[in-house]
């Protein structure tokens, strides 16, 4: 009933992510150093601009309509550069009120170009409820997951690329990947659509 538009800019006539502002999207210059225990952290573009913009349509005001093309850039991306360094892809998982209020897992929706047989979301569950992290400081962000996150029937020495929206501080990334390798993960990889700055 409705044209297809860009959903960052609203550009009628353009499906999903339109070239101009993908074209103004902030290439990461440095990527972030390791965290341990996550063995390398990767993200295509800087969190700010349209970039930014895109990650918060997406998120919080559910357009969906993002989630295919920016599924497509992180693909591109792994492909490009973290090729043979996962057998297991798996989103951030979200707590279930906050995915009931939202509608969908923004990290699942990342995953959807991704081949189907390699994402295993089922591997990586949230516990109890925890403070939404955008609330937080940097030391409460690095605290508030500890524990939050447990691992069903994950296999042993398990190479897993990690899937989320974006990097900050990097606790809920360290809380999954502490959660990982206790489940047996031989190494965990993160990939995230946008990064804040390094500094």
């Amino acid at each position: 009933m409705y044209p297809p538009k860009c959903g960052v800019c609203g550009l009628i006539g353009q499906p999903g992510l339109c070239p101009k502002c993908k074209n103004n999207f902030t290439v990461l210059p440095t990527q972030r150093a390791p965290l341990a225990p996550l063995a390398s952290l990767h993200a295509p573009y800087l969190y700010d601009g349209e970039a930014g913009t895109a990650i918060q349509n997406l998120k919080f005001r559910r357009i969906t309509s993002l989630a295919t093309p920016m599924s497509e850039i992180i693909l591109e991306y792994a492909q490009k550069h973290l090729d043979g360094k996962y057998d297991v892809i798996i989103p951030v998982p979200i707590a279930r009120t906050r995915k009931s209020e939202r509608g969908f897992n923004q990290a699942e929706l990342l995953c959807l170009a991704f081949p189907p047989d390699l994402v295993r979301p089922g591997y990586l569950k949230r516990t109890p409820y925890t403070k939404p992290q955008v609330n937080l400081d940097r030391k409460a962000r690095l605290t508030n997951l500890q524990g939050a996150f447990i691992t069903v029937d994950l296999p042993l020495g398990a190479k897993v690329l990690l899937i989320d929206d974006v990097i900050t501080t990097g606790g809920t990334a360290i809380a999954c990947g502490e959660a990982l390798m206790a489940g047996g993960a031989g190494e965990v990889h993160l990939l995230t659509f946008a990064s804040q700055p390094l500094s």
